[in-house]
């Protein structure tokens, strides 16, 4: 299996580009697992994530994302 994804979601210079224009930006990651099936998370690189923003990642995205 090859997964396909981005080094981070959140970016806002992809409106218009990737993300429509009036999505909410907490919104992003929901339409973002819509069309990629995996995410680096690059901010693990500085800190380990906290079960909080965990549980959100998950809540915010399909089960095998």
């Amino acid at each position: 299996m090859i997964y396909i994804g981005t080094s981070g979601f959140s970016y806002d210079d992809w409106r218009e580009v990737f993300y429509p224009g009036r999505l909410a930006k907490r919104d992003f990651l929901a339409f973002y697992s819509g069309c990629f099936t995996a995410l680096e998370l690059n901010s693990s690189y500085y800190a380990i994530p906290s079960p909080g923003l965990v549980r959100s990642l998950i809540q915010h995205t399909p089960a095998g994302f």
